[in-house]
């Protein structure tokens, strides 16, 4: 069963946990979907005659495999501009892949993807973050930046803290108020000025955090969408947040862009063997110092900004092109794969291997067969190469 004069039925797996950006999203999204009165999702397990299965959940062929459907989708996200092999894999065993982003399309496709790629932008909840009237602060002298997410190197936190340590030195009006639900207790700041919040918060914590705030502040390295600035908008708090990936695509003219040095290597995330942005420091400084001096702007821009998202970036916009997306499905479509074992050369790329006839790898690529055929197995490993299986389409290709 798929289509149905009531609509379409669909087999929906994702996380319930609002805590987390999958799982706030997730529910958001499936009350978008049952308000249009045309999409009927049902979790696994509790129906098995459906043909079409969505899996919304960060890559991976344990996830994938979970849908019992013959038609799956997979629809997700990552935050570099390669994509880890194992989340290729399960993309090319899906027959369509959602993306938020054209970031996510363009990093998915040079990764490898030979699975259809749509976009399904991710969006905000209206009735729940909104802008409220300006109120003025207990301190109304006293400016508060915000940083808001895991206190890590993807997101920008050590660099939130160095651009405020260096920016405002010796300033008392300012303050900034961190808010992680991974926090630990040494990467916290030894600054007065500084508040830790820690621990899991719920929605209404959030939104609450968004309209207490003069500036959010992200330096990340990279986002496959970024819902934390995109619901700060929407409560009408100006944002700064790195013009790179997938949180570019939605700030338009109303929000403070840091600038990036270059990108650089983020081979340890994931194994993606990609990169991501390299933040500038000097342009986080500049933007926060920007807020800290033009604070009439700042509020106009979070005033403008609220009215942008609302306008164009919320969940019923994202369910609207899922509906769009089903109305295009032939839930009998099929698609074959195979899997293979590939030799990938890992080692130093300024070194020649003449065991394999001789080759530089700048980055990690497949051997052909008449390489592999040539090379040792006592060679695999001692000189940096792996044993990966890939999973290529056959056929079925939409």
């Amino acid at each position: 069963m798929f289509k149905r004069k009531n609509g379409y039925h669909i087999l929906w797996h994702g996380s319930v946990d609002e805590a987390g950006g999958y799982g706030a999203s997730n529910l958001a999204l499936l009350k978008a979907l049952a308000e249009t009165g045309k999409v009927h999702a049902y979790p696994i397990d509790t129906r098995q005659d459906l043909k079409v299965g969505i899996a919304y959940v960060p890559a991976g062929m344990g996830h994938l495999e979970t849908l019992p459907t013959p038609y799956r989708v997979l629809f997700t996200m990552f935050e570099a501009d390669r994509w880890p092999q194992e989340w290729l894999n399960a993309c090319n065993c899906a027959n369509q892949v959602w993306v938020p982003s054209q970031f996510c399309k363009d990093a998915l496709i040079t990764s490898g993807c030979q699975s259809p790629i749509e976009i399904v932008p991710l969006g905000v909840d209206p009735e729940f973050y909104f802008h409220s009237p300006f109120e003025p602060k207990g301190r109304p002298k006293e400016f508060t930046f915000g940083f808001a997410g895991s206190a890590t190197l993807r997101k920008g936190y050590d660099l939130v803290l160095c651009a405020f340590a260096e920016e405002f030195q010796g300033a008392h009006d300012v303050r900034l108020i961190i808010r992680s639900s991974n926090m630990l207790s040494s990467s916290k700041a030894k600054d007065s000025r500084i508040q830790t919040i820690d621990g899991r918060v719920s929605a209404q914590d959030m939104r609450d955090f968004y309209r207490s705030i003069d500036l959010v502040v992200l330096p990340t390295r990279g986002e496959g969408f970024g819902l934390t600035p995109l619901e700060a908008m929407a409560c009408g708090t100006c944002v700064a947040v790195t013009n790179w990936s997938g949180c570019a695509e939605y700030l338009g003219d109303h929000a403070l862009r840091i600038g990036i040095d270059r990108l650089e290597d983020c081979t340890g995330y994931h194994g993606c063997k990609g990169r991501w942005a390299r933040p500038s420091l000097a342009s986080l400084r500049y933007c926060m110092r920007y807020a800290y001096d033009n604070r009439d702007k700042i509020r106009a821009m979070g005033e403008a900004s609220a009215i942008h998202v609302a306008e164009n970036w919320t969940y019923e916009k994202s369910a609207g092109k899922i509906l769009s997306l089903l109305k295009r499905v032939n839930p009998n479509e099929r698609i074959e794969v195979e899997d293979r074992a590939v030799v990938i050369w890992n080692g130093d790329p300024k070194r020649v291997i003449t065991a394999v006839g001789g080759f530089v790898r700048g980055i990690p690529r497949e051997l052909t067969q008449d390489q592999i055929a040539r090379l040792n197995p006592p060679d695999i490993g001692a000189h940096g190469f792996s044993i990966e299986t890939r999973y290529r389409r056959i056929n079925g290709s939409a």
